[in-house]
């Protein structure tokens, strides 16, 4: 993925996957010592689906932020790109 121009790689471990429910998954920056948990509950609504995603484990505000941030972008494109 790129971030600020550059090439930055993420690693983690599926903890959870219940198709059609949720997913878990380790998220872990290359080089940082953090680990933390991101989680996505998938629910049916009258028009389509909705996503819920909930990232703990951040080690503070400015990085809460920042992937706040990342999550929102990547999802915006995500409902465009299902239209």
């Amino acid at each position: 993925m790129k971030v600020g121009g550059e090439i930055a790689t993420v690693r983690g471990t599926f903890e959870e996957v219940a198709p059609e429910e949720n997913l878990a998954f380790t998220w872990q920056w290359d080089g940082d010592g953090n680990q933390s948990l991101v989680s996505i509950a998938f629910s049916e609504e009258s028009d389509g689906s909705r996503i819920t995603l909930t990232h703990k484990g951040l080690e503070d505000e400015a990085s809460k932020e920042k992937h706040n941030m990342g999550w929102v972008g990547s999802l915006t494109q995500l409902s465009r790109f299902l239209g």
